[in-house]
């Protein structure tokens, strides 16, 4: 083991056990009580299941330690091929601690309290959901349909058309929404060039405790467009501007359509792209992309309205008046302020989150000039901003470690990069271990997603 000696990798380690001991023992509320929501604990045998996770994550370990020596001399095919077979260990790792919960995939897909999403597709037309989306989604009782733009419900009637079974639905719900993990994969190598930091990145970005919580729910599938848009801006700053800026405004559509919270990220985006953006006609490169960014997303707006009758703005300030009036009534500000953070940080990990929280403090060290670090600090400081930004705007009140999950891809690229600055190769294997066994155990222990 190459692990620097480093105070805050033990007190990461020590405060996600300590976690895990709290959630063990059903001591720890997540959310809250008096904020009208928290998620309740089920009972549930989970002592069998600890074992087997145990013995999963030392092979999994095992196998780390064997390929982590040719991933950073590997040819790009080989690469690929590594990547691959990672996220499809991952996969069989993630489908397995899901089955250990006890409602099924197909019970939560079909039941209209978790999500209804399943069921507006299936007594819905295309037309009907899109010409007339006011309408529609104040037809259905589901909270989630209301507060909702329409992608999720039109994501749901086209896996209906090609899949018959709930359950194989929920399975490729998962393999979609790991499909984010090899995307951070490829933006940590074109922002850090360094192999061994992108499949850390990658190997954190499938452990997220928060995203296995909440699979299949339509959340775990909304980082992969808006991650997906921020390689094709990085892309664009490098080669075939126009052709990568265009297509990321029409990714940026789509994703909107399907969930416009991600938005979120648009300053660390701003940012990034920013700094990319180098030589003396730096900024107007910078307005170029942002133009061309613009026209795609524009562009496929006026076509899809054109196209289906659906107005982007109209259905938008209808979501936002229904969350506005559900927070107004439902969730007090002033509590979720606090409750929203520690909710998010357990979410993510708090051996992540603490990794990150002592970087900050590392900050002056960095060598801003080489651009992997300074590339790093700028993200990490735009990252705590927009924490901040969406914490204390009250948009969201509560439920947050479903919600943003968006930013926790963000995170497992920032994890992987601090881990290795700060403690060597293999000071990533902490923060994965503890969230995987945070996901292990949460999993049959807290009802993170209820069926009625």
């Amino acid at each position: 083991m190459n692990i620097k000696k480093d105070w805050s990798l033990w007190l990461a380690g020590m405060g996600q056990v300590f976690i895990l001991y709290l959630i063990w023992n059903h001591h720890l509320i997540i959310g809250s009580e008096a904020g009208n929501f928290f998620y309740p604990y089920i009972k549930y045998q989970r002592r069998l299941d600890l074992g087997i996770a145990l013995i999963a994550l030392t092979i999994f370990i095992i196998y780390i330690s064997k390929i982590e020596a040719f991933i950073k001399s590997s040819s790009e095919k080989k690469e690929f091929l590594i990547v691959l077979l990672t996220y499809l260990i991952g996969l069989a790792l993630e489908c397995w601690i899901r089955s250990r919960y006890p409602f099924s995939m197909a019970a939560v897909i079909q039941d209209k309290s978790a999500t209804g999403f399943y069921t507006a597709a299936l007594q819905s037309s295309f037309n009907h959901i899109l010409q007339e989306f006011s309408e529609f989604a104040s037809q259905f009782p589901s909270a989630h349909v209301q507060a909702n733009m329409p992608g999720k419900t039109l994501f749901f009637k086209i896996l209906q058309m090609l899949l018959n079974f709930p359950s194989l639905i929920g399975f490729f719900i998962i393999a979609i929404s790991n499909l984010t993990a090899i995307i951070i994969f490829y933006i940590c190598k074109e922002l850090f060039r360094d192999k061994l930091i992108a499949w850390t990145a990658l190997l954190l970005c499938l452990f997220i405790p928060a995203k296995i919580q909440f699979q299949p729910i339509l959340n775990t599938v909304s980082p992969v467009l808006i991650y997906m848009s921020l390689l094709l801006i990085i892309l664009s700053t490098k080669k075939r501007m126009k052709v990568y800026s265009l297509i990321a405004g029409i990714t940026l559509f789509f994703q909107f359509l399907f969930d416009p919270v991600p938005f979120g990220l648009g300053l660390i985006f701003l940012a990034i792209l920013f700094r990319l953006c180098t030589g003396n006609n730096f900024k107007i490169k910078f307005c170029n992309i942002i133009l061309f960014v613009t026209l795609g997303f524009c562009g496929t707006g006026i076509l899809f309205h054109a196209l289906t009758g659906f107005n982007l703005v109209d259905g938008f300030i209808y979501c936002l008046k229904d969350a506005s009036h559900f927070n107004a009534s439902m969730r007090p500000y002033s509590i979720w302020v606090i409750e929203n953070l520690k909710e998010y940080i357990i979410g993510a990990g708090i051996a992540s989150t603490t990794i990150l929280l002592c970087s900050i403090f590392k900050l002056h060290k960095i060598n801003w000039k080489l651009p992997a670090e300074g590339n790093a600090g700028i993200i990490l400081a735009f990252f705590v901003l927009t924490i901040l930004i969406l914490n204390f705007s009250g948009a969201n009140r509560g439920e947050v470690t479903r919600l943003w999950i968006f930013l926790t891809p963000m995170q497992a690229l920032l994890t992987a990069f601090f881990c290795k600055y700060n403690y060597g190769k293999n000071g990533f294997l902490s923060p994965l271990g503890v969230s995987y066994l945070q996901a292990s155990i949460s999993i049959n222990s807290i009802g993170f997603v209820l069926v009625s």
